[in-house]
Order: C-alpha cells, then sequence, then structure tokens
C-alpha cells in the first residue's frame, strides 16, 4: 500500500470510530537527561569582565531534584542562608542540609554536589533522573571569584504540557546573591545592609544581556521514531501530538509539538513516521486507554478538510 494511502486510511479510521483521545497525559517512571555544563566566559565575551589569572570558574555545583512543594531560590526574594552561603563562597554544606531536610519531608529525590567548570571548559554530562512526582531541577554555582554573583536554574520543569522534552537549553546569566556591596573579582566585601533580593546582576564587568555559558539537559533514554510522549509505545496519544499540530510551523525538532522530522512543519512526513512504528514497543496500562471522549464538531470538520488534503497528494 502507498505510504501516503496508508496514512489517510489509518487517519480516517481513528477519526470515524470516535477515538480521539485528549492531549497526552503526563507519563510515568523516571526519565534520564544528560546535564551538560559549558562554561563559555572568557576575554571575548566579557572584555570588561574576566579575572585573567585568578582562576575564573564556576565552583561547585549544587543540584537538586524536586517537586513543586519546595523551592531553594528564585530572582526578586532574599537569599536563604544556604544561598548566601553558596553566592559568597561556593560552600554547599547549608544547600544540603536544606535538601535533605526536604527529602526528609519526601519533597526531595536527591540532591548531590557535581563538580566545578573551569572558564572556558565544558564539563562532561551528568546523568540526572526525573520524574512526575519529581519533576523540577534546581542547580546553582557561584561564579568565582566574586562576592556574591553565582549562575543557576531554579525550579526548571523539563516538561511541556505533561510530556518530557527532547532538549532544554538555559542560558546562564549572572545573579547578584544581594548579600554584598561589591563589585569586583574579590571573595568578600562589605554586606549588603538592608540585604537586597537576588537580581539579575548587571553592570560594566556583568551585562546582563551577555551570558556566560549554559545548561543543557537532553533525553539519553533511546526511543523509537514516532514515540513523540515517549511512553515506550507508538500509538494513539503519539498520533494526536502530529494531528493537534496539523500543517503548523512549530520549533524545529519540537517533537512535543509534533515535529519528528525537525523542519519546523508538522505535516505527512511526520505522520508517516509515526504509523511506521504503529503498535511498536511496550502497550501502556489498558487504564491510560480509558475514558475516551467522542471527537467534537470541530475535529469532524478537520477531517474532511484533511482527507481532501491527502487523496489529493494520493492522486497526485
Amino acid at each position: 500500500m502507498h505510504v501516503v494511502t496508508r496514512s489517510l486510511v489509518l487517519f480516517l479510521a481513528v477519526l470515524l470510530v470516535g477515538f480521539w483521545p485528549a492531549w497526552a497525559d503526563a507519563q510515568t517512571g523516571t526519565i534520564k537527561y544528560n546535564f551538560t555544563v559549558d562554561n563559555t566566559w572568557s576575554p571575548e565575551t566579557h572584555p570588561n569582565g574576566y579575572p585573567d589569572g585568578l582562576n575564573p570558574h564556576f565552583s561547585l555545583l549544587g543540584i537538586i531534584n524536586h517537586d513543586d512543594q519546595v523551592s531553594f531560590w528564585q530572582p526578586g526574594t532574599l537569599a536563604s542562608p544556604a544561598i548566601k552561603q553558596m553566592a559568597e563562597t561556593g560552600d554547599l554544606i547549608k544547600l544540603q542540609a536544606e535538601a535533605q531536610a526536604s527529602l526528609n519531608a519526601g519533597y526531595v529525590n536527591y540532591h548531590f554536589v557535581g563538580p566545578p567548570t573551569a572558564a572556558p571548559s565544558t564539563l562532561s554530562p551528568l546523568l540526572l533522573n526525573v520524574s512526575d512526582q519529581h519533576p523540577l531541577l534546581t542547580v546553582v554555582s557561584m561564579l568565582g571569584p566574586t562576592p556574591d554573583w553565582f549562575i543557576g536554574v531554579d525550579d526548571l520543569d523539563l516538561r511541556e504540557n505533561g510530556i518530557w522534552r527532547n532538549k532544554v537549553v538555559v542560558d546562564l546569566f549572572v545573579y547578584d546573591g544581594g548579600t554584598r556591596s561589591a563589585e569586583a573579582f574579590a571573595l568578600g566585601g562589605p554586606l549588603s545592609r538592608p540585604q537586597e533580593p537576588v537580581h539579575l546582576l548587571d553592570n560594566t564587568l556583568m551585562p546582563g544581556s551577555v551570558s556566560v555559558g549554559s545548561f543543557t539537559f537532553e533525553i539519553w533514554t533511546t526511543f523509537l521514531d514516532g514515540d513523540l510522549d515517549h511512553d515506550g509505545f507508538v500509538g494513539i496519544e503519539d498520533l494526536n501530538l502530529v494531528l493537534s499540530n496539523w500543517n503548523q510551523v512549530v520549533p524545529a525538532g519540537n517533537q512535543v509539538r509534533g515535529d519528528i522530522t525537525g523542519d519546523g512543519f508538522v505535516g505527512i512526513e511526520d505522520l508517516n513516521l509515526v504509523l511506521g512504528n504503529w503498535n511498536a514497543g511496550s502497550t501502556p496500562p489498558a487504564e491510560a486507554l480509558a475514558n475516551v471522549p467522542e471527537p467534537t464538531a470541530a475535529w469532524w470538520l478537520f477531517a474532511g478538510a484533511a482527507s481532501v488534503w491527502l487523496l489529493r497528494g494520493v492522486r497526485a
């Protein structure tokens, strides 16, 4: 059977039986991500703010996997004693103790200390686990040597609409911890009285619009072509992701939005990749397919328009 004809048959069959599930629910289980730190801080990126000869670096990484019942820092809020210690000295003892208390309460899944990253250089990937129960990541590191400047992410969710994203790149801009008033490449300096909220640093040394590197989180687990929701099975929920974004321009390679081919457009080639592995993988639990809603009138109109378009493709 011609691949476009096969696409049309299955596409219409799915619609005509009314088997149109809602946007894919968040999957369960653990997803593994490679976490890479890229330190690009250099005389070229910061001609007025690179302490050559003073060992410029990102200090030890404080890495915490947690849920939304706890948060360890946020821009616009006062730094906790743990964040103050991290930002001023690079020491993570208080942050680890705070994370451990939250782990004991069930809010944190794990926490650990990662290695420093010299400027400029790239840290070999670390393997991180995340899950629906603990989907958030907080990562911080002091920018050394500085009074209270640091880089990091707070409460980073790697999902989009409940589905794990293939790759997330976070540009790193420098934050002022709000606890020291000095603006120099040295530890210490006068205390800020009163303490200021954590805020994006923006001065002649560290312009707020220039990053010092990036964090990259990329799915490590290998999935079948067409397994858009990353549940280990190519089926109706993956088809739904393609059809929900049908004929749309989306960010290139964003499989959550249905672009399997990576061309930034959701169309027949993406649909064929789903159908090419149809029913492959490990079948999800039966309850995941229960309570499927009936299609709406809008979807019937969509089905008619799509069928006309596809039939034209078959005849061409």
